[in-house]
């Protein structure tokens, strides 16, 4: 059990010891937060890295279909355009 809980468990309506416990749970809301706005951070910028990934497979994609739609028809041709195009 953390500190503070037990602190403010054992205050039993005792303002001075229940003002102890509060302030250091204080002191734990604080590190969440940072710890909380870190992970934003760091979401924010494996978001980035994934929409870069994505808009680069999409080309990717496309230019792959540019190329495909070139070659001249045939059944092989057909299967393989068929299959690159499938969801």
């Amino acid at each position: 059990m953390p500190e503070s809980w037990r602190l403010a468990k054992e205050a039993d309506l005792d303002k001075e010891k229940l003002t102890d416990a509060l302030n250091q749970s204080e002191g734990i809301g604080d590190e969440i937060f940072k710890v909380i706005t870190a992970l934003k951070s760091e979401l924010k910028a494996v978001l980035v890295e994934l929409e870069e990934a994505r808009t680069k497979v999409v080309a990717n994609n496309t230019k792959f279909l540019a190329q495909l739609n070139k070659l001249p028809q045939n059944d092989e041709r057909k299967t393989i355009r068929d299959w690159a195009k499938a969801d």
